[in-house]
Formats: structure tokens, C-alpha cells, sequence
């Protein structure tokens, strides 16, 4: 309200709009994301007022221990797959949405189950944190050199253009502007970067809400199928044992440290100790980790996210 009435208010004399018209920021990180904002259909007026009045606004403990918060992927994909009855049990209760969101987008019930699981724990994790502070932090850190930090940074940069544009539009004031998040900074149920809150989609009518199962369930199929490239229901029966695969993965993984589940190499071009890429009986699980791998990068993740739906599939089946 304040902001608004001092726009208002400016604005008849001319004052705040003349002084900010443009990008031009001492904080250089600052000049990329508005300009990155600007794109995206946001104002100088509000880019700006938002910026300055939470420039200073950092989590410390992302900005000075990004890794050490993940914790242990095998532990948590080990300790998660005792959960499999809460996801056949939520598979049931939101089976219409399920069958709509396969319909839609063409994508395994038991494969979106998983992510919601992995993600949000089906949507009962705490988020105590902000995602604006998160990747603000990441735009305070030290000049970034390695490929890694460039990839890092300029993730940070898009994320916060994209909560900038996301407030506007909603006609949110900077301070106003709080959207929980974890400690990487990913939002809602579905656990989305801010950049991806374009794949939010309503199961009925209206906009999607990140916040809601019914939209989170549909939201995670649309990714999965525009973003990843699935576009037909898993053939578990072509998978194979994911048990079995996923123990035997580990200890190639903890045999090899440059070790990946399904590329020999990684997004900077090194090579890396491939798990099945030269045996063809893994063809059908390694194309369908590469697919996970674009929701999130790690071969932990995706094997672990494939075995939660393998389990839910076979879970159902006894019902």
C-alpha cells in the first residue's frame, strides 16, 4: 500500500519515474536481473523499488554452505522408501486427478506420485525459508570463475527476475513479495524453481496454484512431458528390477567418485564412468534417468525418483 501511494503520489510531479527508468545499478548482478525482468514484462518502477528496498536481504547459511544442507541422496532415497504406502494411499485419493493428468499429459501416476514424495514429501515439508533471500545470496557471493558458479549464478539471476515478475503481476508489494521455499529455493508443493512456475497448471478451472495437491499432481505431469520428454505411461515390466539396479548403482557409484548413471559425461564435457551406457540390457532405465536427470541433474535423484514409482506401481497392483 505504501509503495503504491508513493507512486501515486511521485508520479504527479514527476519524480520516481524519471529516476528510475533504466537498469543502471551499482550492484551489477542487479543490472542482469532487471534487464532479465524487463523481458518478461515487468517495469523499471517496480524492478527497481523492489531491488534496492531488499538488496541486503541474504540467507547466510546458503550463501555460505550451499552443499552441505542436501545431505545424503542415497540415505534419503533408502529412508523414503519405507513412505510407499502414503503414495499408493495419495494415488487413491486423488485418482481422478491422476488419471487426468496421464490424460493430459501422457505421463506415469505412479512417476508424478514419486516426484511429489521426493520432492515435498507429498506436500507436508516445512519450508522455512524465503526464495528471493536464497538466490539473492547467490548474487552477493564472490565474482563466480568455475563453470559451475556461472551456471549457478545466472540460475540465480533468472529466478529472480522471474519472483520479481511474479509479484508484479500479482500487484504485491517488495515486502509483500514471500514465497517459502527450501533452502535451494524451490517453491510449493511441487518443488519448482521460480523459473519454472510457467509449467503451474490448474486441474480445473482458473490459474494453477503451486499450493494445491489437485494442481501439483497436474503441474508435475506437464513438466515431466514439455520439459523432460516423457510422453507415455512406463513399461515396468521393460525396466526391470529397480531394486536390484538401484543397490547395484551405489556400489559402482561409491566405486567410481566421477560416476553417472546413464552419461559418460557431464554438462561441462569431462568424462564420466557411465553405469549402463554400455550395457543394452539397461537401455529402457537409462533413457528413463536421462529423462529425470532434467528435473533435477543428480543420478541419485533420478534412480531414486524411478525406484519411489517402481514401488507405488507395484504397490498398487496388490491392491
Amino acid at each position: 500500500m505504501l509503495f503504491r501511494l508513493a507512486v501515486a503520489l511521485c508520479a504527479l510531479i514527476g519524480v520516481l519515474e524519471a529516476e528510475y527508468d533504466n537498469c543502471a545499478f551499482r550492484f551489477k548482478p542487479y543490472e542482469a536481473v532487471c534487464k532479465e525482468a524487463v523481458k518478461l514484462g515487468g517495469t523499471h518502477l517496480y524492478i527497481n523499488h523492489f531491488l534496492i528496498s531488499r538488496r541486503t536481504e541474504q540467507n547466510r547459511r546458503t550463501a555460505e554452505r550451499p552443499d552441505e544442507a542436501k545431505g545424503d541422496t542415497r540415505s534419503k532415497n533408502v529412508s523414503m522408501a519405507a513412505r510407499i504406502d502414503a503414495m499408493v494411499a495419495h494415488m487413491e485419493r486423488y485418482r481422478e486427478v491422476y488419471e487426468e493428468a496421464t490424460r493430459r499429459h501422457g505421463v506415469s501416476p505412479e512417476l508424478i506420485a514419486a516426484i511429489l514424495m521426493k520432492e515435498s514429501s507429498l506436500g507436508t515439508v516445512r519450508l522455512s525459508y524465503n526464495a528471493f533471500s536464497v538466490f539473492n545470496a547467490v548474487l552477493h557471493q564472490p565474482q563466480p570463475k568455475t563453470a559451475r558458479e556461472k551456471r549457478r549464478h545466472a540460475m540465480a539471476v533468472s529466478n529472480v527476475a522471474y519472483i520479481l515478475n511474479y509479484c508484479e503481476t500479482r500487484k504485491l508489494e517488495p515486502q509483500e513479495c514471500h514465497l517459502p521455499s527450501s533452502y535451494a529455493g524451490t517453491i510449493g508443493i511441487t518443488q519448482f524453481m521460480p523459473q519454472s512456475l510457467q509449467y503451474v497448471e490448474a486441474y480445473g478451472a482458473g490459474k494453477g496454484d503451486r499450493n494445491t495437491q489437485e494442481d501439483a499432481i497436474v503441474s508435475v505431469a506437464r513438466y515431466l512431458h514439455e520439459v523432460a520428454g516423457f510422453s507415455k505411461p512406463i513399461d515396468w515390466a521393460k525396466i526391470g528390477d529397480l531394486r536390484a539396479i538401484e543397490a547395484q548403482w551405489y556400489s559402482y557409484a561409491k566405486k567410481y567418485k566421477n560416476a553417472s548413471f546413464a552419461n559418460d559425461k557431464n554438462r561441462d564435457g569431462k568424462a564420466r564412468k557411465c553405469f549402463t551406457c554400455n550395457d543394452a540390457s539397461m537401455s529402457e532405465v537409462r533413457e528413463a534417468v536421462q529423462k529425470m536427470m532434467h528435473y533435477n541433474h543428480s543420478s541419485h535423484y533420478a534412480i531414486g525418483v524411478l525406484r519411489l514409482a517402481y514401488e507405488a506401481h507395484k504397490g498398487l497392483q496388490k491392491r
